[in-house]
């Protein structure tokens, strides 16, 4: 078995003449080129395989395992993913690749990049071990920089091959998908080859373009994070005057650009993964060339900026965020409904695009705290779930914008929500026809301390059917009859009585005067208004109390809209229930009465 205290000790050539072993201040470690011949990611690779020759671990020198027991003699060396198999360029020529040596990464921490079969790296001896370091840059390709001459020209071959195993043939090629270093017409055994087991050269990838004083990490894939102040606006140099720090407090002018301002610029780190499609502008069309950051356009980007520097983004949703005179309803966002003016992207802040965001908290709380508005807009569905409640509260006022709004369950219309103003117009109306439809029964009431004439006795040539009309409280209807007497007639609050009878009151038999010391004061010529009449009254004029002062709801209509400049979804006929998504069901009886009438 390989052991890791044992590598580089075959490799004898480097440095041999001035390293003894013994680090001195004196000692020269030369650094070397080396072509990479294989690289260990993952314990699939075959160095890992085989039953008796694998990189295993030393007890002694090793830490306890995950359980607190000392590890195993058979356990397997994981140290060794990442280290690569190597041809020194001028110090191994010619020699088998069987005879070479891996070597160590000489970083393992922060930024850490490994390099493809047939790439350059620098090699050093430390310690009698050999390190490398990051590749060499022969091109200038951000994807890759391979170059496949090199080993056919170092090791004296056809080019990389398969390490032998049991004796095979030493001329199979390294196994992996083919990639071009050059055009597919210019195509030669020199510029096509191989660069990992599954590794494909992506020749469109381009590097960002870089501003003066940046610190950029860029990958082979389109990944970046760029740590800079400056843009392409030349305005923005001055930087905000909030922040003291980079505004340049001479205001001296750019000699190069006279129109603007000197100054320190604005923060910003700008976060993208894959990058947007490539343009044929001179820029970016060929391998080598750069492109600027796309928060619109790239997969992924996360924006720190500040500042004078604004952002460009632009949402790709077509429904309108709520505002004053937004909505595709003018109903929905009426003058004064809202100050809230979309803002200029400038100052601090992230703003983050992406086809997807997904936000978890696994143990704890999600808290987002705004101190403005906190809006969120979509063109599809927006749910909120909870195991235990939800809870909207405002200070002001809540408002659903909806064509139809269920409580309760989904699509369940069976029971629909009573309109308040609707239903006490209806009642009031009910109320009104019940008094119109109160009938009384003409009579003289007695005084209540006349006891000679109980009742009053009407001659029968006095009295006639007459149907009357009057109002309660206004008196009654007065009409002469014959021998020239007043007729008094019982009326009721504007009401049809119908054929009542007058009694002639020029017999003097017939004269009853109420006394107005009676507390009673009973009018004998007059019907009086019933409790039943006053109660109902009360209750007619009493019916707004039953409206609330704090919800209401409104009669449907036209949906805020799914697509601005687009038809309208939904629109619901108000009257027969039509458009109601899940149906209407509203009845002018339910099914199961409780009783007939």
């Amino acid at each position: 078995m390989y052991r890791a205290n044992k590598i580089g000790n075959s490799y004898s050539q480097l440095n041999s003449s001035t390293y003894s072993g013994t680090h001195t201040e004196s000692d020269f470690y030369e650094m070397e080129p080396g072509i990479v011949l294989d690289i260990i990611l993952d314990d699939s690779h075959p160095i890992f395989k085989s039953p008796n020759n694998y990189p295993s671990i030393n007890p002694t020198d090793w830490p306890d395992d995950v359980s607190g027991n000392p590890a195993l003699q058979t356990d397997k060396n994981f140290t060794w993913i990442g280290r690569v198999l190597v041809r020194p360029l001028i110090s191994q020529q010619g020699a088998d690749k069987e005879k070479l040596t891996w070597a160590i990464p000489l970083e393992n921490t922060g930024i850490v990049e490994y390099p493809l079969v047939n790439e350059t790296v620098i090699l050093v001896n430390y310690f009698n071990t050999l390190y490398y370091s990051r590749k060499l840059n022969i091109k200038g390709f951000l994807n890759n920089n391979v170059d496949f001459r090199k080993e056919k020209i170092s090791g004296l071959n056809s080019g990389n091959r398969e390490i032998e195993v049991s004796n095979s043939d030493k001329t199979t090629p390294y196994q992996g998908p083919l990639s071009y270093t050059v055009s597919k017409k210019y195509k030669n055994v020199d510029n096509v080859g191989v660069m990992g087991r599954y590794f494909w050269s992506n020749n469109n990838i381009r590097s960002i373009k870089k501003y003066e004083g940046d610190s950029v990490i860029e990958s082979r894939f389109g990944q970046s994070i760029r740590f800079s102040a400056y843009d392409s606006n030349r305005q923005n140099d001055q930087s905000s005057p909030q922040y003291k720090d980079y505004v340049n407090k001479d205001k001296s002018k750019n000699p190069k650009f006279p129109d603007s301002i000197t100054g320190g610029g604005n923060p910003m780190i700008l976060i993208r993964n894959r990058q947007r499609p490539i343009k044929l502008d001179m820029s970016e069309k060929n391998t080598g060339g750069f492109v600027s950051e796309d928060i619109n356009n790239d997969g992924s980007s996360i924006h720190i900026t500040s500042g004078l520097t604004e952002s460009s983004f632009v949402p790709t949703i077509k429904k309108s965020i709520f505002q004053e005179g937004k909505e595709e309803i003018s109903t929905f966002s009426p003058t004064g409904c809202s100050p809230f003016k979309f803002p200029k992207l400038i100052g601090d802040q992230i703003v983050i695009n992406s086809d997807r965001l997904v936000f978890s908290s696994k143990a704890e709380e999600t808290l987002h705290f705004s101190k403005k508005r906190y809006a969120i807009t979509t063109d599809s569905e927006y749910t909120v779930d909870a195991q235990d409640q939800i809870v909207i509260t405002s200070n002001t006022k809540t408002v659903l914008n909806s064509p139809a709004i269920y409580l309760g369950e989904y699509d369940k219309t069976s029971e629909p929500v009573v309109l308040g103003q609707t239903t006490v117009d209806w009642l009031y109306d009910l109320c009104d026809w019940i008094l119109a439809h109160i009938h009384g029964h003409a009579h003289i009431h007695p005084h209540p301390h006349i006891h000679a004439h109980p009742h009053v006795h009407i001659d029968p040539p006095a009295i006639a059917p007459i149907p009357l009309y009057g109002g309660v409280g206004e008196g009654a209807g007065v009409t002469s009859v014959g021998g020239g007497g007043t007729n008094i007639i019982a009326g009721v609050g504007g009401v049809d009585l119908g054929p009542v009878l007058i009694a002639n009151t020029s017999d003097p038999i017939n004269t009853v005067s109420a006394d107005p010391t009676n507390t009673l004061n009973a009018n004998p010529y007059q019907t009086q208004i019933s409790v039943q009449q006053e109660s109902l009254v009360a209750l007619r004029d009493s019916l707004e109390k039953i409206l609330s002062k704090r919800v209401f709801v409104t009669g449907g209509g036209y949906a805020p809209g799914k697509y601005a400049g687009s038809l309208l979804k939904t629109k619901i006929n108000t009257f027969s229930g039509d458009g109601v998504p899940g149906g209407y069901f509203g009845k002018i009886r339910g099914s199961n009465p409780t009783q007939n009438i």
